[in-house]
């Protein structure tokens, strides 16, 4: 699994009210790495690797982004994301 479609999958698993105001990146990585979501490769900073992922996904995807930014460095999912049901064949649309 990606570190991007672990970092979905754990603000999938917020209750609503932490999902308002989101996660920080540095936290995403230790839920994900503690749910054996994902497992760092060893880099120096995952967070930031992370951090840059999901703003270049939200610039590239726009409205079709998996989340949304609500400060900065905390992110949550975008809030239709669960209903437009984001998939494997959008993504490799790029």
């Amino acid at each position: 699994m990606s570190a991007l479609d672990a970092a979905a999958e754990v603000l999938g698993r917020l209750a609503k009210r932490d999902a308002v105001t989101g996660m920080s990146v540095k936290i995403l990585i230790e839920r994900m790495e503690k749910a054996g979501l994902w497992k760092s490769a060893g880099g120096k900073t995952p967070d930031a690797t992370l951090y840059s992922a999901i703003i270049r996904e939200i610039k590239i995807r726009r409205s079709e982004s998996r989340f949304r930014r609500v400060s900065p460095g905390k992110f949550t999912l975008a809030v239709d994301a669960n209903k437009k049901g984001y998939s494997k064949k959008t993504e490799s649309k790029r």
